[in-house]
């Protein structure tokens, strides 16, 4: 049988300010078990320097992080440890490089099968 197609569901987004900033996207056990997350840059240009998944079991995740996004594109997927998982939120470390403004921040959470 062909293999099964990944659903990606969008899990939030932040408006993200120029300077040091440190923003958190609450996901709740309803959205479900998820295996990977991808992040989404919108609107302006970011210095992304650490992620932190923090797992509904309270464990966390923090993959080695340093995404230079340019306007309009993503990272590539990070797979996330172990078995699928409630995600009970993402933190996000970065620094906007736009002058004016603000950049957006969307997490895509990819669902288990």
């Amino acid at each position: 049988p062909p293999p099964i197609e990944a659903r990606w569901e969008a899990l939030g987004e932040r408006q993200v300010k120029f300077r040091g900033e440190k923003d958190t996207i609450v996901v709740t056990a309803k959205e479900g078990l998820f295996t990977a997350i991808k992040l989404e840059i919108d609107d302006g240009d970011l210095e992304m320097y650490n992620v932190v998944v923090t797992f509904g079991d309270g464990s966390k995740f923090s993959p080695e992080t340093r995404f230079n996004f340019d306007q309009g594109s993503r990272s590539r997927t990070i797979d996330l440890p172990g078995n699928a998982r409630f995600i009970r939120k993402v933190e996000f470390y970065y620094r906007s490089k736009v002058a004016k403004g603000h950049a957006r921040l969307r997490l895509w959470g990819r669902h288990a099968n």
